[in-house]
């Protein structure tokens, strides 16, 4: 026998084979197979895998350059990451009842292939890096499309997803960089990370009512999609979700979003003052079109989360009197911002609403603030709050050690003394 790559069989778990085998068949009590366990096997033709494993770990038949049959049961729920990567020899692989299709060799020279009409998941990575397909033909019975499946078809022109598809996978489609449209159908609910990323010739996607949710990087890089409405039943969106889209030039976002993350709009040139439908709440202002004046729409009554993110040409800003909050990181980075009055009935300050505008300062805080966020005011190193004595801002400049100074009326006594010490001074 040959080396062997780290050990044999174990009870429950496999973690290697010998480098000699063509044949292999797994023990029935064996669970799952690790990473790397059959990498290398040059003289493996075939392997049967029994019904008692339900997970293959990541590059597990790597470089197995002989393999060209393998068994995979139903029961298996996982199959990690390059783990039939560089098999030249392995066709498509399916599961025992041919309902869940596992992999497609990325070195096959076809532009089309059609799915058998027995599959309904399509498991993840499945057809990662199959650069020659153009075309791919998904029946009507699937309805589960696994993590990263598509990733790196960068010659698929066009696909359509069945209608009783629930659950695409974050990165199905990542770098399918020559897909120019798709319809996601109705019943998929969730939008997840970066789905779409890197879809640069992507122009048109249809979001279903359903949808609730679109996680971090879905669209990022998306650099031909130039409009996109966002269903009233979304009422998340994750950070950097259309970040790099350099065509967006017109979106809409439904009243009930509850919460923007982080850059969400990041480097969307074209992209002007986002709002939502009802204009009472403002998502984004563009942070690269060197204005340096703002006012915001008296319709406005909320700033949302990283609203003014990286905005460093802004010098003067003004915030419209029915606005009650202002979200976290709302003012961030915006360098250039020296000065900045709050209007009476804003509540709350999210968390680092200004943190990092360097030359901040002053700014003007009303009583009706309840609530100042953690680190709002982080990297402000100059500035002074002006505000009550007895307000939530003056606590909080005293407790972060911020300088402050006091808008409290001066009494009638404190007023008479100035006068005569003027009127001293004049004889």
């Amino acid at each position: 026998m040959k080396e062997k790559i780290l050990a044999i069989f174990k009870k429950t778990a496999l973690s290697s084979k010998t480098k000699s085998d063509t044949n292999v068949t797994i023990p029935d009590n064996v669970t799952s197979i690790d990473e790397f366990a059959f990498y290398g096997c040059d003289s493996l033709v075939s392997i049967t895998i029994p019904d008692s494993v339900t997970s293959i770990g990541d590059a597990t038949f790597m470089n197995c350059i002989s393999l060209k049959s393998i068994t995979i049961p139903d029961n298996v729920a996982s199959i990690g990451n390059r783990a039939f990567l560089d098999c030249p020899n392995l066709g498509p692989i399916i599961s025992v009842s041919g309902t869940t299709f596992y992999h497609y060799p990325k070195i096959s020279k076809d532009t089309y292939y059609e799915l058998p009409k027995t599959v309904t998941r399509i498991g993840s990575r499945a057809f990662f890096l199959c650069t020659t397909l153009t075309s791919i033909i998904i029946p009507e019975s699937v309805t589960s499309i696994g993590d990263g499946t598509f990733y790196g078809c960068d010659s698929l022109t066009s696909i359509t997803i069945p209608n009783d598809v629930s659950s695409i996978g974050e990165r199905a489609f990542f770098l399918c960089s020559s897909l120019t449209s798709i319809v996601i159908p109705e019943n998929v609910t969730n939008i997840e990370r970066e789905t779409f990323s890197g879809c640069t010739s992507l122009t048109s996607i249809t979001i279903p009512d359903n949808v609730t949710s679109i996680d971090d990087g879905a669209f990022s890089g998306c650099d031909s999609l130039t409009s996109i409405t966002i269903p009233d039943n979304v009422t998340n969106i994750g950070r950097q979700a259309f970040s790099d889209c350099a065509s967006l030039r017109w979106i809409t976002i439904p009243d009930n979003v509850a919460s923007i993350d982080y850059g969400i709009f990041y480097n969307c040139p074209n992209l002007g003052p986002v709002f939502s439908v009802s204009r009472t709440t403002f998502y984004r202002y563009p942070e690269l079109n060197g204005v340096t004046y703002f006012r915001l729409p008296d319709s406005v009554t909320s700033i949302g989360n990283w609203a003014f993110l990286d905005c460093t040409s802004l010098t003067n800003i003004i915030i419209s009197e029915k606005v009650t909050s202002i979200g976290s990181g709302a003012f961030s980075r915006c360098w250039s911002l020296s000065s900045i009055i709050i209007p009476d009935g804003v509540k709350s300050i999210g968390d680092r609403a200004f943190s990092g505008c360097t030359k901040l300062t002053s700014i003007t805080i009303p009583e009706s603030v309840t609530i100042i966020g953690e680190n709002a005011f982080y990297g402000c190193k100059s500035l002074t709050i002006y505000t009550s004595s007895n307000s939530k801002a003056w606590q909080y400049a005293k407790e972060n050690k911020i300088k402050r100074k006091s808008l409290d009326p001066q009494k009638p006594s404190s007023i008479l003394s100035l006068l005569e010490r003027f009127f001293k001074r004049r004889k």
